[in-house]
């Protein structure tokens, strides 16, 4: 068996980031061993060299998500839609020739069916009998011309004294006629 097939053994690791990619495992491992050399210059070089990596696979994976939403392939952005949110569609399926579901259904929703044989057989007046007719109402049109007139010279009075105390009288009756 060792003839015919190679044992390689992979190390996963349970929360991989989407933009851990092969360069920044490489710069990870390059930082573990001049840890564990000791060197502390090559040490401090490469953690730097390993946040570059990182910050560089970060926007490298940004700007592929982005890019999903700005093509044309509708699938490609309800992926990216799906990947942010970290929302995934259910995989729930009609079962195929499932009566019972559907009996099941059929009686929740029978149960907001009208059951009145008045509502099947009553039906609406003729036009004909709804006639409209508007009047106008004289005392209420004729009240609020003489407030709103009176309003006007209250106006026009306290604009010509240039007073800032209100005139009492027209005030008054302004009120009096509003109420």
């Amino acid at each position: 068996m060792d003839n015919v097939t190679v044992d390689k053994r992979i190390r996963v690791y349970p929360n991989q980031k989407p933009w851990m990619t092969k360069e920044v495992q490489s710069l990870l491992r390059i930082r573990n061993t001049t840890f564990r050399s000791g060197d502390g210059a090559q040490y401090s070089a490469a953690r730097a060299n390993l946040k570059r990596g990182i910050r560089k696979a970060k926007t490298a994976y940004k700007k592929e998500i982005e890019d999903h939403f700005t093509s044309n392939n509708i699938r490609q952005v309800w992926q990216g839609v799906q990947h942010i949110t970290s929302c995934r569609p259910s995989n729930l399926t009609a079962a195929d020739g499932d009566a019972s579901l559907a009996e099941e259904l059929n009686l929740f929703f029978a149960r907001f069916e009208v059951k009145s044989p008045e509502a099947a057989t009553s039906h609406p007046p003729a036009l004909s009998s709804h006639i409209l007719t508007v009047e106008e109402h004289e005392t209420v049109v004729t009240r609020t011309s003489s407030v709103s007139n009176r309003l006007a010279v209250m106006a026009a009075a306290a604009a010509s004294n240039n007073s800032t105390q209100p005139i009492d009288t027209a005030e008054s009756e302004a009120v009096s006629m509003t109420n």
